[in-house]
């Protein structure tokens, strides 16, 4: 949900929103310090060579708005390899086997995943980017029901 994830600007920005957190019903949050620097989506299949990455600044792809507070993406060269081998860490630790999320790389071409979600759409694969980005693979088959047992 959009309301789900807030950027603040200050701690009583930060407050205030804990306390709509509350009101939900929602009893524990995550505060963590804003990164700048160039905001990345990606894809993958745990121990699978698939693996698709995009700046959704630059292509359009807006989730919400919140790509926007860091603006257009700078550029900062990073190795997309060891972004994928972060991300395949995560998906062991997690037991998250198919994943998408976000990452800040920062200036230094350091990638930061700041979002892991599990059975995310696809949609954004189906690009003709895909190709130069996915380690070679173009398509990834998932059999849904036999992939969840």
């Amino acid at each position: 949900q959009k309301e789900d994830v807030v950027y603040c600007k200050d701690c009583e920005e930060a407050q205030e929103a804990v306390r709509g957190f509350q009101a939900r019903g929602i009893k524990k949050t995550v505060i963590c310090r804003h990164l700048e620097g160039d905001l990345v989506k990606f894809y993958g299949v745990q121990g699978e060579k698939f693996f698709h990455w995009f700046y959704p600044a630059d292509e359009g792809h807006s989730k919400y708005g919140h790509e926007q507070i860091n603006g257009r993406s700078h550029g900062y060269e990073f190795d997309p390899d060891s972004l994928h081998s972060l991300c395949q860490q995560a998906s062991e630790a997690l037991g998250v086997m198919i994943y998408g999320g976000d990452c800040i790389i920062d200036s230094d071409g350091i990638p930061r995943i700041i979002d892991f979600n599990d059975w995310p759409s696809f949609s954004p694969c189906r690009s003709g980017d895909s190709e130069s980005r996915d380690s070679g693979h173009t398509t990834a088959t998932i059999r849904w029901e036999s992939a969840r047992n």
